[in-house]
């Protein structure tokens, strides 16, 4: 009979104190070691492993993405309709009047509302856009936020889309810092 040595990336007993760190500390809780309910372990349903249909897992529109009170969300929901309705006054009214733009680098490329502004201007002027947020995370003052958005080019009417993170910081009741991560 030929035995041959198990190579290390065979699968190997292990029991929880084989895990725990060699400070004395628990790596495990108890209660996640503790025996399951028979019903935590009964089988699933067929159609709780079927794939979600696409309706299922398309983008939260942004009445369902909650507003939680806090002034940097609120900030967020107004510069995002002001955005989507073109109106850039009503944009540029949720940020500061030194707005910091960064990249995801932290690299700053606006620090000024008037600056800020003459970014925006020729987009709003032409049309053509708009962002639905997916997801949202507070923790004031920062709000970050997964975004698709949209372009259609004026020129050839040919539409863009992409998904693109933002953060919102706020300071004095406006937008302070906006950073966005491609």
């Amino acid at each position: 009979m030929n035995k041959s040595k198990p190579d290390e990336t065979s699968a190997k007993p292990c029991d929880a104190s084989s895990a725990a760190p060699s400070d004395g500390s628990s790596a495990v809780s108890p209660d996640a070691l503790a025996p399951r309910s028979p019903d935590a372990l009964a089988p699933r349903s067929p159609d709780a492993l079927a794939p979600r249909s696409p309706d299922a897992m398309a983008p939260r529109s942004p009445a369902v993405i909650e507003d939680d009170g806090s002034a940097v969300v609120k900030l967020a929901i107004a510069q995002l309709k002001a955005y989507n309705a073109h109106d850039l006054d009503a944009f540029c009214a949720a940020y500061h009047d030194d707005v910091r733009v960064l990249d995801a680098d932290g690299k700053e490329s606006s620090n000024n509302i008037a600056d800020f502004r003459k970014k925006y201007q020729s987009m709003f002027k032409s049309g053509g856009f708009g962002a639905t947020i997916d997801r949202r995370i507070v923790m004031t003052p920062h709000c970050l936020e997964r975004e698709t958005w949209f372009r259609t080019d004026p020129s050839t009417g040919q539409k863009k889309t992409g998904t693109i993170l933002v953060r919102y910081t706020e300071k004095d009741g406006k937008i302070a810092v906006v950073q966005f991560f491609k």
